[in-house]
């Protein structure tokens, strides 16, 4: 499926996810809303979150140029974040036309990990104004040491302040399909 990343709405991409182990050198574990691309390459074009071995971290893709949070911090602020292995977390990302913001739930609260502000010289996060959820784990640059398996618990992709000139029953039937009249 093909969501919208335009105009005022709000993207957002919610994945329950747990990982096996620590991620090792030349392993990428990409998630969230965009064009993933070629399997070893970088998505193109997008808002994700980046797991590689060093730590979290969230990516916007403009058409290949990526603006990023840095290393997710720590909670308390000191080091980076880390999670508990096997243990599955909640991952939000946020996509606007003005920033992307990056959440986790870890069962005791939700806390914004970081944003990414619209780069200077682009006219919205992404370039492609359509994008897929995905979920890539890549190898690149050589063979990679260990196995981590990323196992999906659930994920939901939701659009909201979008441009609508109809009733909301209408709207209700395009999006979730039910219709009037004989079959």
């Amino acid at each position: 499926a093909q969501f919208p990343i335009q105009g005022t709405t709000t993207m957002s991409a919610d994945t329950e996810i747990g990982f096996s182990a620590a991620p090792q050198s030349n392993t990428f574990i990409e998630f969230g809303i965009g064009i993933p691309g070629a399997q070893t390459a970088a998505p193109s074009d997008g808002v994700f979150f980046r797991l590689n071995a060093s730590g979290l971290q969230g990516i916007a893709s403009f058409n290949g140029a990526e603006a990023t949070t840095g290393l997710f911090p720590a909670t308390a602020g000191t080091g980076t974040w880390t999670y508990t292995l096997s243990k599955r977390y909640q991952f939000i990302c946020y996509v606007t036309a003005v920033e992307a913001q990056f959440w986790v739930n870890d069962g005791t609260g939700t806390n914004c990990l970081g944003t990414i502000p619209l780069p200077a010289g682009q006219s919205r996060m992404c370039m492609s104004s359509y994008g897929s959820y995905f979920l890539k784990h890549r190898i690149v640059g050589g063979a990679a040491g260990g196995v981590i398996q990323a196992t999906i618990g659930a994920y939901n992709v939701r659009i909201g302040g979008t441009n609508l000139f109809s009733t909301i029953s209408t709207a209700g039937n395009r999006i979730q399909g039910s219709y009037q009249g004989g079959s």
